[in-house]
This record gives C-alpha cells, sequence and structure tokens, in this order.
C-alpha cells in the first residue's frame, strides 16, 4: 500500500528512508530543510501526511523495500529501528544508494554481545555478564535470554534456570535499575553529547510487555554523575576511533543501586530518545548527522542553557483494539492535544487492528518534570484508551 503525503513538493534535497517507525527521524530532516520519501512497516496517519509514504507489510520485511528504491537510485538513504540488524538488506541499499549511515561492516562487531563485552571491560567499563548459545542457565542469578538480532526490548524474556540458550540467542545477568540512554553525534575528530534520558518507569499504565520500549524522559540537567567524563570519553574513543561509527549513536545502560554503570548495547542510529532534545532545543541533529556521515567539518550544537523538559510516552493495547474506518485523528487529536497540552504521534490509520501488547500512539509531553510524570500521564491515557477504545 502507497500513500502520498499532503507535504507539496518543494525543491529541497530528497532523502530515503526505512525502519518499523521512520516519524521522528523523518521528522528531523524535514527540520533541517530536507524531503523524506519513507518506506515503513505502519504508514501511520500522521507520517504519510507529513511526506510521502509506503507501507512494506511485515511478511516482506525488509527485503520488500527493494522494489520500491529502484525510481530512486542514487538518492541517499538513511535506516532507523530495527534495521541494523538486518546487514545483508543494507549492503544491497548500499550498492545503488549513498548510505547516510553507517555501513555494517563497520557496525556489526558493536553489535555482537561477545565482542562488545571484551571491548568495554578492556577499558575497564561495565557489561553484564553474558552466555552464549549452547550454554546451561546458573543459579542463583537472574538472567535474561536476548535475540542476537533485535530492537525495542523485542524477544526479550526471563530465562529458567538449567535451561539452554537456544541458537539466535544469549544470555545476560539481569540488572536490576534505572534505564539510561545517552546519545553521541560521532566524527571523525571525536563525539560530541547531544542528551541523555532516563527510561519511565509506569509500565503498567502505560500496558508496556515487560522488556519493551516504554518512552523517556530527558531531564534539563548535565550529564548526571554516573555518566561521567572519562566513562564517557572512554565510549567515544571506542566508538569513533577503535570501530569507526560516524553520525549519530545510541547507548542504553542500567544504572544499579550502588551507581554503577552498566552498558546494555550500542545502537549505530538515530533512536527513540533523540528527538526529545531536538524538540527541548528547538534544532534539528539531521545536518550535524549528515556531516559526520560525509567525513565534513562540523562545529557543534549550540544547546540552550536551560531547556524544557520533554517525555516520550508510548502507549500500548492492554485489549485487542480495531479502529473504525471512519475513524477521524483530526478530530480527536484536535480536542485531545487541546485538553492536555500534548502532541500524539504514530497514529495507526482508521481500519488498523491492534493486537494486545502491540503499540498503539506516542505521546509527547512537555514541561513536566520527573517527579511528577505519572500523576501527569494518568488522566490523559485514561482519555486516550477511552477515545480509542470506544472508536
Amino acid at each position: 500500500m502507497i500513500t502520498n503525503g499532503d507535504k507539496a513538493v518543494g525543491t529541497n534535497e530528497q532523502v530515503l528512508f526505512a525502519g518499523a517507525s521512520c516519524r521522528a527521524v523523518a521528522r528531523s530532516f524535514v527540520q533541517a530543510g530536507y524531503e523524506p520519501i519513507c518506506f515503513d512497516l505502519f504508514a501511520d496517519y500522521d507520517l504519510a501526511k507529513q511526506c510521502q509514504t509506503t507501507q512494506v507489510e511485515w511478511a516482506n520485511w525488509p527485503f520488500g523495500i527493494l522494489p520500491h528504491l529502484n525510481p530512486f537510485k542514487g538518492i541517499p538513504f538513511v535506516y532507523t529501528g530495527g534495521l541494523e540488524n538486518h546487514g545483508d538488506f543494507l549492503r544491497q541499499v548500499a550498492l545503488s544508494h549513498p548510505l547516510w549511515g553507517n555501513h555494517p561492516d563497520v557496525y556489526e562487531p558493536i553489535r555482537d554481545p561477545v565482542f562488545l563485552e571484551m571491548e568495554l571491560k578492556s577499558r575497564g567499563l561495565f557489561f553484564p555478564p553474558i552466555l552464549p548459545a549452547g550454554s546451561s542457565i546458573p543459579e542463583p542469578s537472574t538472567w535474561l535470554l536476548k535475540p542476537l538480532k533485535s530492537s525495542g526490548g523485542l524477544g526479550i524474556c526471563l530465562a529458567k534456570a538449567h535451561s539452554i540458550v537456544p541458537k539466535g540467542f544469549y544470555a545476560q545477568r539481569q540488572i536490576v535499575g534505572m534505564d539510561i540512554s545517552l546519545s553521541l553525534l560521532v566524527g571523525a575528530k571525536g563525539h560530541e553529547v547531544l542528551l541523555w534520558s532516563k527510561g519511565l518507569e509506569c509500565r503498567d499504565l502505560l500496558g508496556c510487555p515487560e522488556f519493551g520500549y516504554v518512552g523517556s524522559h530527558w531531564p534539563a540537567e548535565r550529564l548526571p554523575p554516573f555518566l561521567d567524563h572519562s566513562l564517557v570519553l572512554a565510549l567515544g574513543v571506542l566508538l569513533s576511533k577503535t570501530i569507526g561509527l560516524k553520525g549519530w549513536v545510541g547507548i542504553d545502560f542500567k544504572v544499579d543501586a550502588l551507581g554503577h554503570c552498566y552498558i546494555l548495547e550500542v545502537n549505530p542510529r538515530y533512536t527513540a530518545s533523540m528527538e526529545l532534545g531536538e524538540r527541548g532545543h528547538n534544532q534539528s541533529f539531521a545536518k550535524g548527522h549528515v556531516a559526520c556521515v560525509k567525513g565534513q567539518e562540523w562545529n557543534g550544537f549550540s544547546f540552550h542553557s536551560d531547556p524544557v523538559p520533554q517525555t516520550k510516552a508510548i502507549l500500548y493495547a492492554k485489549k485487542p483494539i480495531t479502529l473504525s474506518a471512519g475513524f477521524s485523528w483530526s478530530t480527536v487529536t484536535k480536542t485531545l492535544e487541546s485538553k492536555h497540552n500534548i502532541e500524539l504521534c504514530d497514529l495507526p490509520r482508521p481500519g488498523t487492528t491492534m493486537a494486545k501488547g502491540a503499540p498503539i500512539l506516542t505521546i509527547i509531553e512537555k514541561g513536566t518534570r520527573w517527579p511528577d510524570l505519572e500523576s501527569r500521564l494518568r488522566p490523559l491515557i485514561f482519555d486516550l484508551e477511552r477515545t480509542v477504545e470506544q472508536s
């Protein structure tokens, strides 16, 4: 299914995007003056209004994208969430398009947990112990089974003691603590910190599966003590000098009760929390990313000294939901956004069915600080769920 956006075609440079959800990264490039053409799993209502959008069904993902790229040979290609797990697909894309992102030959080592553990520990950084496929899960520690190729927490589950780690998975000792994400811009001369964010803790309120991505809060603060200068510098050197990554990079952490900062994974692409920094500073990170992947000089961003806190929350279906064919998002968003002073994004098209545990939409909220978030979100989530369920 192909949906053409309402946005008039201008003279701006075209860029191709693909991923499970292109909306946030496409918004970044629109703000930077580019014209996005998107290939997306969902082709959400608001993405299709913003730019030309092609929906590629899950059964054909991601190689079903390739035929749609033929009319656009030579146009730069940017990948987002989940496509870093499909190196063979990206290698094919790179044969006919400039890849404005990290090539699989560059980033694949850092996506290997065995390699990542070795590199981090050699630099004195914390990484939870791992067990490869074929290992037996020991007691008494709690271990997680993680797919080797996944994103957004999909496929993660608790491992049973004495069970065998299956092929395509690895086990990692569970660290209990705060979820933290650090966003960097990596270039030939070093790195720049874009933002750090906290993972939301109101998982049950939002109906989020146990290990799924529930959302992020961007505190208007400088780097906290557990993300000290030496840790960030060591990571920057590893990513830029040893691995050779370029452009935006996201690093996920767990911080335990003792303040130990455990690195969980490295994402060599635009991540879900990056748009919070863009919104808070009212600027796009896209031009910096493009400069870095092209090997050009980049002088850094000029950030506000006291930006407004931003929150991104994903609302999940607590039971199966189908939007009626006549459902009107324009009416719903006008009412709810005005009532609750929020922005609703990633809106499913009318007629869409969402299974229990599937994401429904994204809530963007600004101004509320961390301690007050749950009380702020509770009434608006009640309103949203009632509106969607009555559709």
